[in-house]
């Protein structure tokens, strides 16, 4: 999303647990750390977008630093905890087998990744796009302990109670073929959460941001143009 296109700046941000960590780590913790992003660049409040695990954070954000929050993006993202809907045996493998992780080399676990991220057919037409992905992957592979953590992490939040009390104008876009966090989820929390918007992008999974580039830029930058203009 360009930042031109929304009138600002946007950042980019690697949150703490998202590559390499070696102690536990809880939601909370990773959302306080956004706020202190937001310190450090004397941000007082911003657009949030998070997408999967990153969208749980920005629930945990929205929820306990409501004033920071001018409107609230979540990508394929879940509420965990007793109202989550539960991915295929075979995401759930993805997620949580952390042997079958790290019986894989980082070559074999990018490409199974990669399948549930976009559809067969994007695979074929766009192999460059692959490609990217497995260097960057590969480049900067992820430690098997960094999944047990951010599983640990996401396995101890719970925002459902908190939802139906948010107030920044929220979004939820989210791919109808998700076998990782199941379109579900966005579906039950576009329910909850008032006046939230859902949009869903059929035929999508997990990576709808890369498979549904331009639709994705477009129901985002749309949102918060309308929101901002109110």
């Amino acid at each position: 999303m360009s930042s031109v296109e929304i009138g600002g700046m946007s950042i980019f941000y690697e949150v703490m647990g998202g590559s390499i960590i070696d102690s536990p780590i809880t939601i909370p913790m990773m959302a306080d750390d956004v706020a202190g992003v937001l310190d450090a660049l004397a941000i007082r409040k911003a657009n949030v977008f998070g997408v999967s695990m990153g969208g749980v954070i920005s629930q945990r954000f929205a929820l306990n630093h409501r004033d920071r929050v001018s409107n609230l993006v979540l990508g394929c993202t879940t509420p965990c905890g007793r109202q989550h809907v539960p991915a295929p045996p075979d995401g759930v493998r993805l997620l949580f087998d952390f042997e079958y992780l790290k019986s894989m080399t980082p070559e074999q676990r990018t490409m199974a990744v990669f399948h549930f991220m976009v559809s067969e057919e994007f695979i074929k037409r766009h192999p460059e796009v692959y490609q990217s992905y497995h260097r960057a992957t590969v480049d900067h592979a992820i430690p098997t302990r960094t999944f047990r953590y951010q599983a640990e992490a996401i396995a101890g939040e719970d925002t459902w109670d908190g939802l139906g009390t948010l107030t920044s104008p929220t979004l939820l876009i989210t791919g109808s073929e998700d076998r990782i966090v199941p379109c579900g989820n966005s579906q039950k929390m576009a329910k909850c959460i008032p006046g939230a918007e859902l949009v869903m992008l059929k035929g999508m999974r997990h990576g709808f941001y890369i498979e549904a580039v331009e639709e994705t830029i477009d129901a985002i930058v749309g949102f918060i143009k309308k929101n901002t203009s109110q």
